[in-house]
């Protein structure tokens, strides 16, 4: 290998302005923090979440099991899910019959002489589980249209919130 003089190598200093690193190093560990604790805080909303709808699923299963042991085979939907005082209660309770529903814990029946819905209990083993799905389309007005028609003055699944 040849060398040649005409390129003369130099080494330069690497000058490091040191507060404007430590500076930088701080913004970083602030916006790692930031990152951090935010994600932590959606983990924490994450877990609440949940930690209601476990409540509400436990409470709706209560509800259904004290009618059955009262002596009731089922329970009138519209009297069980539909809040007269909360659309959001009501598409909540629907949500939450629904995971009932699909884990084989309760059935939704009509009944043989109204034709009317009915929510019940069930105890399907999970390998004979029938999975579909029905889409309930629920709106404000149609709420109110329901509590007025079934007047409803309450709730048969009384809510702690």
């Amino acid at each position: 290998m040849v060398h040649s003089n005409n390129h003369k190598c130099r080494k330069k200093k690497l000058y490091v302005d040191k507060s404007k690193m430590k500076t930088t190093n701080f913004k970083l560990l602030n916006t790692k923090l930031w990152t951090m604790v935010k994600k932590n805080n959606e983990n924490v909303e994450q877990r609440k979440l949940e930690e209601a709808t476990n409540r509400r699923l436990q409470n709706l299963e209560h509800v259904l099991k004290t009618k059955v042991a009262e002596g009731e085979d089922s329970v009138d939907m519209m009297n069980l899910l539909v809040s007269p005082r909360s659309f959001h209660e009501t598409v909540e309770n629907f949500f939450d019959y629904s995971f009932l529903v699909k884990d084989g814990k309760a059935s939704i029946k009509l009944d043989p002489k109204t034709g009317l819905p009915l929510c019940a209990l069930e105890e399907q083993p999970e390998d004979q589980l029938k999975k579909f799905q029905t889409v309930v389309v629920l709106g404000p007005q149609d709420h109110k249209r329901i509590v007025d028609y079934w007047r409803i003055q309450q709730t048969t699944l009384l809510r702690e919130d």
